[in-house]
């Protein structure tokens, strides 16, 4: 890849105020009867409805992210995914702070993988009130030529010592998706543009974003009154709109270490994978 060493060593920042009339929209997603949001504390995961890009039209890719040279290198010809990420809750974000949020690219690897070349690219924020560091984050982004189908499944098996605290059946619907990407601002044509997610970028339907995965995790975690410091997430493969799946929740031999897991129906096909540490 040319130039990669300028993509590691360009630095972006900008600056958003958390406040909570945003936070309500966030709080009905996919609730049916949400819970009055307590004007206190940003739920953990809640910070990617801010810091929303406002970029022109015009400077759009086909796929609606920002035009690649930038920000991300080029990789003609490589789709993008959302592959998991790490969360490091460092302080609790109050409504009415102001975070100033700093982005760079940490590393860029080429990998082969049954016969494909895959980039993996790894973008890390860090988002401080003053000079105190609140969050830290890395996002894990994988680019994939179309022609590229993982050929492993992969199952869980649940060891004699961990319990199930937690099971829980869902699905996103199509104004789930939209009410997201409009939180977000994420102008990814894969989560509302059928006819282009299915002819440009090979896939069956509308995907799912990841943050709205990770997020419905940590919502869970927390209405399990548990509070999470650090969070790590895989996604291992796509979950579609209306496509029904499974949050299972484990505890582990560790204490405060949990495990969740985003199954198929039958209960045993992975489609997410998360590690947790909480405080209590």
């Amino acid at each position: 890849m040319r130039n990669k060493e300028k993509f590691l060593k360009e630095k972006f920042k900008s600056k958003d105020k958390i406040l909570y009339e945003k936070a309500i929209f966030m709080n009905s997603l996919y609730k049916k009867n949400p819970t009055e949001l307590k004007k206190t504390f940003l739920p953990h995961g809640w910070h990617w409805i801010y810091f929303n890009e406002n970029i022109p039209s015009v400077a759009l890719a086909e796929d609606g992210h920002l035009e690649r040279g930038k920000f991300i290198p080029k990789l003609s010809g490589y789709k993008r995914m959302y592959a998991g990420g790490d969360l490091v809750f460092k302080k609790d974000i109050k409504f009415g702070d102001t975070l100033n949020k700093t982005s760079f690219i940490a590393s860029i690897t080429k990998k082969m993988k049954e016969k494909h070349n895959l980039y993996f690219i790894k973008k890390k924020n860090i988002y401080k009130v003053k000079n105190t560091t609140y969050l830290e984050e890395i996002q894990n982004l994988v680019f994939i030529k179309n022609s590229y189908k993982p050929n492993s499944l992969n199952t869980i098996s649940k060891k004699r010592h961990e319990e199930v605290i937690l099971k829980k059946k869902i699905k996103f619907g199509n104004v789930e998706l939209f009410k997201f990407s409009a939180l977000t601002f994420n102008a990814h044509r894969i989560h509302y543009d059928y006819e282009y997610t299915k002819k440009y970028e090979g896939y069956k339907n509308l995907l799912v974003h990841g943050p709205l995965l990770a997020t419905f995790v940590l919502d869970n975690i927390r209405e399990k009154n548990l509070t999470v410091q650090v969070f790590f997430f895989k996604i291992l493969s796509s979950i579609f709109v209306n496509q029904e799946f499974y949050l299972k929740i484990f505890t582990t031999t560790e204490k405060n270490k949990f495990k969740a897991f985003l199954l198929k129906e039958d209960l045993k096909t992975i489609l997410f994978y998360s590690e947790f540490r909480t405080t209590n």
